[in-house]
C-alpha cells in the first residue's frame, strides 16, 4: 500500500465524517414537532337562568319536586322563591303569602334544595290571585365546539375523515353523563392556609424526632 493511497483513504474518511457532522448540525434547524391527532378541546359549560312563574293555587308538590330535581342537577346558585300579594286585597294578603312561601320552602328543603331565599313581594292591582316565582342560575355541560363524532358512530358511513380528532366522541358522550356540570368548575377552599398546616402536621413529628406514645387498645374483658 503506497503512501498516496493511505492519504487518499484518510481524506475520504475525513470528508465522510465532515458530511455526517454537517448533516447532524443541520437537524437543529428542522422542526421535529408534528401536530397530534388527539383532541385538546375541553367540555364546554354554558350558564343560564331558570325562571318560572305560575299561579300560587296551581303549585303542586310534584311541581316543586321537579324543580328540586332540576336544581340538584343543574343549579349553580341559591334559589329565589317568591310569592306575591296585593296590599289592597282582602284575600291575597301578605300573611297568606308568607305562609305559602314558608310551606313551599319547607317542601323544597325536604326534597334536597339547600340554600334558598324565600320571600314575599307586593304587587299593586294584582287582585286575589297571587303568583309563585322561582329563579336561580343553572349550568349545563356540552361537547367542545370543534368536536364531532367519529365516522360510523352516528350513521353507517365509515369513510375516513382526516379532520376527526381522537377523543372527541368520548367527550361528546361524557358531557351527556355529567351528573353536576357545576362540579367541573372545582370547589373553592376558603382556608388555604389551614390546608397546608394540616398536611405539614403529618410529617412534622417525624422531622423533629418526636416519639409516638403507645396506644392502648380496648378489650371486652380483663384478659389480654
Amino acid at each position: 500500500m503506497t503512501f498516496l493511497s493511505i492519504i487518499s483513504k484518510k481524506t475520504k474518511l475525513t470528508l465522510c465524517l465532515s458530511a455526517v457532522a454537517f448533516s447532524l448540525s443541520g437537524c437543529g434547524a428542522i422542526s421535529l414537532h408534528e401536530p397530534g391527532t388527539i383532541t385538546q378541546s375541553k367540555i364546554k359549560l354554558k350558564e343560564g337562568v331558570y325562571h318560572k312563574e305560575m299561579k300560587t293555587a296551581d303549585v303542586s308538590n310534584e311541581y316543586l319536586a321537579q324543580i328540586a330535581r332540576h336544581h340538584a342537577k343543574y343549579g349553580a346558585s341559591d334559589m329565589d322563591v317568591i310569592v306575591t300579594y296585593d296590599p289592597k286585597s282582602y284575600r291575597n294578603t301578605a300573611m297568606i303569602a308568607s305562609e305559602k312561601a314558608a310551606d313551599f320552602a319547607t317542601y323544597l328543603r325536604d326534597n334536597g334544595v339547600g340554600e334558598m331565599n324565600p320571600r314575599i313581594l307586593p304587587v299593586n292591582k294584582q287582585g286575589d290571585q297571587s303568583q309563585f316565582i322561582v329563579s336561580y342560575e343553572y349550568m349545563t355541560a356540552h361537547k367542545p365546539d370543534d368536536c364531532k363524532s367519529m365516522p360510523g358512530l352516528d350513521n353507517t358511513d365509515l369513510s375516513h375523515d382526516p379532520d376527526y380528532e381522537m377523543g372527541c366522541s368520548t367527550k361528546i358522550y361524557m358531557a351527556k353523563q355529567i351528573a353536576r356540570p357545576k362540579d367541573l368548575m372545582g370547589q373553592e377552599n376558603p382556608n388555604v392556609v389551614s390546608e397546608g398546616r394540616s398536611a405539614s402536621n403529618i410529617v412534622e413529628g417525624y422531622r423533629t424526632g418526636a416519639k409516638n406514645e403507645p396506644l392502648d387498645g380496648f378489650t371486652a374483658s380483663d384478659i389480654r
